[in-house]
């Protein structure tokens, strides 16, 4: 991927987009819910893993873990994430919150 020197956030988040392996993937609530000990959260509509990630998190791992295995958009909202943080999330991104039905 052959990007320019500076580059806007939001261009960036679509060129990271486009070049995850199956970012559209649909992931229940059921099964963000069981994999809890594998770190999976669910943040606007989407689902990461932060297992890799959740050493480093400044926030510390312990937020992570608590709230792992759930949707935790609230949470993270309320942290106010700068743009950077939510660009930076792309690399977990496992899948897409699939609808309840």
């Amino acid at each position: 991927m052959n990007l320019p020197e500076r580059i806007s956030p939001v261009a960036l988040a679509r060129a990271i987009s486009t070049t995850m392996s199956d970012p559209a993937k649909p992931i229940t609530i059921d099964e963000v819910k069981n994999h809890k000990g594998d770190n999976w959260i669910a943040i606007g509509g989407s689902v990461y893993d932060v297992k890799a990630f959740k050493n480093s998190h400044p926030g510390g791992k312990s937020i992570l873990e608590k709230h792992s295995g759930t949707d935790a958009t609230a949470a993270f909202d309320k942290v106010g994430h700068p743009q950077e943080a939510k660009i930076a999330m792309a690399k977990f991104k496992i899948g897409v919150l699939a609808k309840a039905a």
